[in-house]
């Protein structure tokens, strides 16, 4: 889409709306794919995605709009949808990514000791937070995690905001983890450790199999893309919260 606009503003909710801060475009409010009045609400966020939009040149292009799109975000998939969504990923827990080990022995030592290497600081950090010895399993048995721990993060992600929320849920999805995802929302861990951690796997098969001759797999350099993209603007979009 070429840029149609000149000019970008911010403007204030009046009275009794008072619901945020709203960007123009040449005097006419943005909206969201679902219609809805892209709202800010606070002006520090305000003046983030007012950037974004300043700094399209000939072409908008919203890849370079990451901001936006976390905004976009809750308006249209997360307000809308919220506890369909939160039961949707606290089902993560039993099933989560760090839990399932390959033994560190024999062939396959060197991955194993590389998933304890960057699975166990993660995974014991959320333990002491709802105060419980998850299982860990190097078999495919399912896990049914302790009681304690599903009503912990029940709880805690009841209490997020909006805004929280789509970051959990996006960086859960991504990774295939909540422990990985509530880490990284909590700030216990930066976005290259959680980077890491997701793709330990990938990392230990690139070394092994030589694909920095060979080259990756395309899915997986989409989803490292995506992941690494999704990580630096929830980055950005937390400390504008």
């Amino acid at each position: 889409m070429k840029r149609f606009y000149k000019t970008v503003t911010i403007a204030e909710s009046p009275p009794p709306e008072d619901s945020g801060f709203h960007i123009l475009l040449d005097n006419k409010p943005v909206k969201t794919p679902y219609r809805r009045l892209l709202c800010a609400h606070n002006m520090a966020l305000a003046q983030a995605i007012a950037d974004e939009w300043e700094a399209q040149t000939e072409s908008i292009n919203p890849a370079t709009m990451p901001i936006t799109q976390w905004v976009t975000t809750i308006q249209d998939r997360i307000q809308p949808n919220r506890a369909a969504l939160q039961k949707e990923i606290l089902a993560f827990l039993n099933t989560d990514l760090v839990c399932y080990r390959t033994p560190a022995e024999g062939d396959t030592e060197i991955m194993g000791k590389a998933q304890i290497t960057h699975w166990e600081p993660p995974l014991q950090w959320f333990e002491k937070q709802c105060g419980c010895t998850f299982a860990r399993t190097t078999d495919l048995q399912a896990l049914i995690q302790p009681e304690t721990a599903h009503n912990y993060l029940k709880t805690a992600v009841s209490a997020l905001n909006d805004a929280e929320f789509a970051v959990l849920l996006v960086v859960t999805q991504g990774t295939g983890s909540i422990i990985l995802g509530f880490a990284f929302l909590k700030g216990a861990f930066d976005a290259d450790t959680i980077f890491n951690a997701a793709f330990v796997e990938e990392k230990v098969k690139f070394d092994l199999y030589n694909e920095e001759f060979y080259g990756s797999a395309p899915d997986q350099e989409r989803r490292e893309k995506n992941l690494r993209h999704d990580l630096e603007g929830a980055t950005q979009f937390l400390a504008l919260l």
